[in-house]
């Protein structure tokens, strides 16, 4: 067993390419190496963060075996837009190396297959998807908690999550469907695969998507086409009974952040700060628990309750590895094409093919 940091490559260095450098910088076991980006801006804000960093224009120059070997690679990140996620991942899995695949994991269902299958030829390299809100203190207390009989058999589950910022936000690659961007792909995944962490595969999912905001300037102040959803409407059914009915809006503007769990013996609600208030059908007791990350933000927000979580699922990816067993609660790359099924019986999407 290797007690030397593993070297990483991060592909992408957007919102989540940059928190991932923050995280790996913060966590002993990993030396992040290279980052490529086609953004010049965005490879200087990488640079920042680990001014070490190597940096390539070009993710796809980044994840050919050469550069790997030359660099000597343990890990590769692929933190680019979703479209272009099944041709890093598989490059990289062909290649031997780990790998952390940003959610959503893909944009469509032959893509994730592939990927699934990628992963089952490469059995040394671990690979997991980055659904990190599982390491978030709050959703893995109502977790234990669900486990324990809190609310009693789980009947329906009522989700409301508001992002007003998203109405008067540019266009960038998350204002496109096809690169994978949207509230359905991009929070809808986190929603789906926490579901799931707490209730099992759901059976199914039906609902509905709306494009409110049909245009948005870029930041050349050009207008652009908007192909991507700022308004969703799903609906989840497990084969037990249990329902959970989710409401996604870029259109509100009063922000909200709710997850409500109503059972046989009570409810519990997860609010925005990561506050749980339960309340017990039989006593009548409502109770509040205050389960916010107590560990600084990364990115300097003190709502922030998905940097921590990402530097914890790092630490579990990297004790993993070193022990050559699968991390205890990463999303796995099988349970991670589970979301994609879901989110494609909804919205169906085909892939774009590669970008550099």
């Amino acid at each position: 067993m290797t007690t030397q940091p593993l070297r990483v490559a991060v592909l992408g260095a957007g919102t989540m390419g940059l928190v991932c450098l923050r995280a790996l910088q913060r966590t002993p076991a990993f030396l992040a190496v290279a980052v490529a980006d086609p953004s010049p801006i965005a490879r200087r804000n990488a640079q920042s963060v680990v001014p070490t960093l190597k940096t390539y224009r070009s993710p796809t120059s980044l994840i050919s075996a050469e550069s790997l070997d030359s660099l000597d690679v343990d890990m590769v990140a692929v933190m680019t837009p979703p479209a272009n996620h099944a041709h890093f991942v598989c490059n990289a899995l062909a290649a031997g190396r780990h790998t952390l695949c940003e959610k959503p994991m893909a944009i469509s269902v032959p893509e994730v297959r592939q990927m699934v299958t990628a992963a089952t030829h490469a059995p040394k390299s671990t690979a997991i998807v980055g659904h990190q809100l599982r390491y978030n203190i709050a959703r893995q207390w109502i977790r234990s908690k669900l486990a324990e009989g809190i609310v009693g058999k789980p009947r329906h589950v009522s989700v409301v999550q508001h992002f007003p910022n998203l109405f008067v936000s540019n266009w960038t690659w998350w204002s496109s469907l096809e690169q994978g961007g949207g509230l359905l792909y991009e929070y809808g995944s986190h929603l789906i695969d926490i579901l799931q962490w707490w209730f099992g595969p759901a059976m199914g999912a039906t609902g509905t998507t709306r494009t409110v905001v049909d245009n948005r300037f870029d930041v050349d102040g050009i207008l652009q086409d908007v192909t991507s959803d700022d308004l969703s409407l799903l609906h989840l059914q497990w084969s037990n009974g249990l329902v959970a009915d989710i409401q996604l809006s870029g259109v509100a503007a009063l922000p909200r952040r709710d997850i409500t769990i109503h059972g046989d013996d009570g409810s519990m609600v997860l609010d925005r700060f990561d506050q749980v208030t339960v309340v017990s059908r039989r006593t009548g007791l409502e109770e509040v628990f205050d389960l916010r990350e107590p560990e600084p933000s990364l990115i300097d927000d003190p709502n922030d309750s998905y940097t921590q979580p990402h530097r914890r699922m790092l630490e579990d990816l990297a004790d993993r590895v070193r022990h050559g067993s699968t991390p205890e609660l990463a999303c796995s790359f099988v349970e991670g094409a589970q979301v994609i099924e879901l989110i494609n019986q909804v919205r169906p999407i085909a892939p774009v093919g590669e970008s550099t």
